[in-house]
Formats: structure tokens, C-alpha cells, sequence
């Protein structure tokens, strides 16, 4: 089965990045042949993992609207076969313009129609910004929800995720949402050494495979990996489950 996952958001500093980076380890983690693309035109992040196969597509015009011939080219390369596993991370200025020309468009109905599974991934926050996060997704499930499977993480860096409201959300857009998964505040000397490996735009496995990291830096990025990707596998496995169940 080739997949499709899109990284979007309302807000920049969030997460998105870190998430995308962290789906396409966990998919070569797991054996699948990946390909990323950044299209944050204001960040590069992605492709500054070297480990990590990417490529940078400017999706938006002069305008700050979608390139059609860009867009289209992106479509025609998910539909081919050559990339069975697709991560795409999206900044901030192309979350409106991109979700709503993929809606008119039917995109997602075309690649589900190629045999591609789609996947929107949504970061929602806690503490000053979850508010405005909690916007994004609620745009995010009632405009995309019926295209693609949406899942949500909750990264509890800016504080917890206020579930009374997210639950609101969920519950008023009638829209089946995987996870959440969650990106936890562990403590300082965990958030200590995930912090160094992003700085260097190391992978999981390159950071607990060097000797720059001492043994228990080490130990502590495994536990982080584990529970990321556990938590991950976890949330998609119902998805699989429910998909058993249907036939």
C-alpha cells in the first residue's frame, strides 16, 4: 500500500517540522522506502537532515497562492508508483490556500483511486498557542476530515492539551480522528538531549548510534524514540483494525 502523508497547520513553531522528521524515521524505522518534502518557503528544515531523503518543492506562487504546475507535477509523481511513502511538512502561509485547492481539486480522491492512503497530520498545543492550534484543527477535520485520515498530535511543550475543548472539536465535526499521539514535556535532561539532537538535525539512530552522545543521552533518546514511535504505530494500528473490520 503507497501512502500519503501531509503535515499541515495554522500556526509556524508548533511542531510540524519535528513531526514530519519523526514520521519519516519511524516509516524507514519500520522498513518502508521514504521520500520527504519540505515545502516550508519561510523554514528549511527537513532538508537539513542528511540522513533523511527529501526534497524541497516551492508549492506557492509570488502571490502566496498555489502553483498550479507545481501542484499538479507533486499529483502526478504521488499517482506513479515510484514513491511508495510520502511525507510531505507544510509552513504556516500554505495551510489555507493548499487544504482548500486540494478540496476543489479532489485530490485525495485521485490518489486513493492510484492505491495511496491519505493521511493529514495536525499538531495541536497546550498553554498560549492552543487556542489558535485548536482553530487550525477544527479547520483541518471539517475541511479535510471526509478526504483523508486525520491524526492529531498533541504536543505538551506549551502546556497540556485543554481535552474538554478538543473533544468539542472532535465531537462537533463528526469526523473519525486517529490519536492522539503525544509529543510529551518529559523531563529536563530528557528535553535536554532532544534538544541537542535537533539543534544538529540529527535522526533518532545517528544520535544514539554517536559517541558525541554519552551512555545515558543515549539511553534517554531511546526511551523518547520508543514511546514516539510506539505511540505512532499504535494510533495507525486502529486504522488498520477498523479497515479488517469493514470487510
Amino acid at each position: 500500500m503507497k501512502e500519503f502523508h501531509c503535515v499541515l497547520g495554522n500556526k509556524g513553531g508548533v511542531g510540524k517540522s519535528v513531526v514530519a522528521s519523526w514520521l519519516i524515521q519511524h516509516a524507514t524505522f519500520t522498513g518502508h522506502d521514504v521520500l520527504g518534502i519540505e515545502c516550508d518557503q519561510s523554514n528549511r528544515t527537513l532538508t537539513r537532515y542528511k540522513r533523511l531523503r527529501t526534497e524541497r518543492l516551492d508549492l506557492l506562487d509570488s502571490e502566496h497562492q498555489v502553483d498550479r504546475r507545481r501542484f499538479d507535477s507533486l499529483i502526478e509523481m504521488l499517482v506513479a508508483d515510484r514513491e511508495p511513502f510520502v511525507v510531505m511538512d507544510n509552513g504556516q502561509a500554505s495551510f489555507r490556500p493548499l487544504s482548500r485547492y486540494m478540496t476543489e481539486c479532489g485530490a485525495f480522491d485521485i490518489l486513493r483511486e492510484s492505491g495511496r492512503e491519505c493521511f493529514v497530520h495536525a499538531v495541536v498545543t497546550g498553554g498560549q498557542l492552543g487556542a489558535s492550534t485548536l482553530a487550525g484543527f477544527n479547520e483541518t477535520v471539517t475541511g479535510l476530515g471526509g478526504d483523508a485520515h486525520v491524526v492529531v498530535w498533541h504536543n505538551e511543550h506549551f502546556g497540556p492539551v485543554d481535552d474538554k475543548e478538543y473533544q468539542e472539536v472532535v465531537t462537533e465535526s463528526h469526523t473519525r480522528v486517529v490519536g492522539p499521539v503525544r509529543l510529551l514535556l518529559w523531563s529536563k535532561p530528557f528535553e535536554d538531549d532532544v534538544q541537542d539532537m535537533l539543534k544538529q538535525f540529527l535522526t533518532f539512530e545517528e544520535a544514539i548510534a554517536s559517541s558525541d552522545f554519552g551512555l545515558m543521552n543515549r539511553q534517554r533518546l531511546t526511551i523518547v524514540r520508543d514511546h514516539v514511535f510506539g505511540a505512532l504505530q499504535q494510533s495507525l494500528a486502529m486504522l488498520d483494525e477498523e479497515a479488517r473490520d469493514a470487510e
